[in-house]
């Protein structure tokens, strides 16, 4: 593959992660395409926007702390995404060498995604539900 296109499907300025559940990220390589999906999760396999990974696609992951939130910026996305599309570069169909993908995952670990426990975000943005959950 002469170069790999990654796509940001990162729904930015919403809470990922919460109670009971870890914020997470994604990038799988749609070989045939040429494209490689960038993606978060909160608490599942499935991602919150964008296309889930096939079965046997390349897929490397990042992934925060239960029961913390973050909440992706748009300049720091649109960093991250760039930086993969530059070590993507180096990608081949017959696989990633060790190297490239700790590079990768370097990248993906440039999130933060244990910003803040949950409890002390919703007790500062949605007292009600703090009260529900954690206070009774």
């Amino acid at each position: 593959m002469n170069s790999t296109t990654v796509k940001s499907h990162i729904l930015c300025d919403i809470v990922h992660g919460g109670y009971k559940f870890a914020a997470s990220v994604s990038l799988w390589i749609d070989q045939a395409s040429g494209v490689a999906h960038l993606t978060a999760h909160s608490g599942s396999s499935i991602p919150l926007d964008g296309p889930a990974a096939p079965s046997g696609a390349p897929l490397f992951e990042a992934h925060g702390r239960k029961d913390h939130i973050t909440i992706f910026d748009e300049d720091e996305v649109e960093v991250v995404r760039a930086e993969l599309e530059v070590i993507l570069a180096d990608w081949s169909p017959d696989g990633a060498s060790e190297t490239l993908t700790g590079r990768i995952e370097e990248a993906l670990g440039g999130f933060d995604l244990a910003q803040e426990s949950y409890a002390n975000w919703l007790e500062d943005n949605d007292p009600e539900t703090f009260e529900e959950l954690y206070v009774m």
